[in-house]
């Protein structure tokens, strides 16, 4: 069994991840490019300025170089601390953080399935995600799906997420409907 996102222990001790007061939008970043975490910081620094409480976590980075690089992006825009690289986490420090986030950014260039969209929707979770490979048919026409080429509105989606009344509660009418599709089975 392989827990990309969470820890069996031997990888992260408690980080203090706790009660962490929203609004946050979380990022599952890895050092696979096609993960595409700076896509997602790059993002996240464009419309911070405009929500300055506002926090992004970066779960999964943990190559020194690439920890380096993000806070090296954010630090050149005066932003190092609203962001979080806590690496890997427990299974509960990350349940945590995903119920407590204004929205998941999933803005990979590729994936097999996505399992981090479906774990965010049921958790109450808006997810603004890339409309690439196996995404699309996860969400099936749920809003949430942006091309990688329009920058602006995903900027703008994650803006109306964390500003517009009632606008995450509509998101997650909508996705949740991708939920009745899927089991464990």
């Amino acid at each position: 069994q392989v827990i990309q996102w969470g820890s069996d222990g031997k990888v992260a001790e408690n980080k203090g991840i706790t009660r962490v007061p929203p609004p946050n939008l979380l990022v599952f970043g890895a050092e696979a490019r096609r993960k595409n975490t700076a896509f997602a910081v790059e993002r996240f620094l464009n419309i911070a300025e405009a929500l300055p409480a506002l926090k992004l976590f970066v779960i999964g980075v943990s190559r020194k170089q690439q920890r380096q690089e993000l806070i090296e992006m954010a630090t050149l825009r005066g932003l190092a601390d609203r962001i979080v690289l806590p690496g890997f986490l427990s299974e509960d420090e990350l349940d945590e953080l995903i119920r407590n986030a204004t929205a998941l950014l999933y803005l990979s260039l590729y994936e097999g399935f996505g399992l981090p969209v479906l774990e965010a929707i049921e958790r109450g979770v808006p997810v603004i995600a890339s409309d690439r490979t196996s995404i699309p048919e996860v969400l099936e026409g749920a809003i949430g799906c942006f091309s990688l080429e329009n920058p602006q509105a995903i900027e703008q989606a994650i803006i109306d997420l964390a500003t517009v009344p009632g606008e995450r509660q509509r998101w997650l009418l909508v996705q949740q409907e991708v939920l009745t599709r899927f089991d464990w089975k």
